[in-house]
């Protein structure tokens, strides 16, 4: 979210509990979860992380020699 703009009336809802204290790093086993709707105002709304992410992959291909 960023000041200024405004809550669309329905948006998908994600989160992550990270491990290692660095919200930009996503290190194998933190927790997910999303909601693909929303909508703006709703309440109780249950956000249930249900996936670990797996193993980090090369970011460049690793060519064997």
């Amino acid at each position: 979210m960023m000041k200024g703009v405004p809550v669309p009336n329905s948006f998908v809802l994600s989160a992550r509990l990270d491990q290692d204290g660095d919200a930009i790093s996503k290190t194998p086993g933190d927790l997910t979860g999303e909601l693909e709707t929303v909508e703006r105002g709703a309440s109780d709304v249950k956000l249930t992380l249900t996936e670990a992410i797996g193993e980090a992959k090369p970011s460049t291909p690793v060519q064997a020699e």
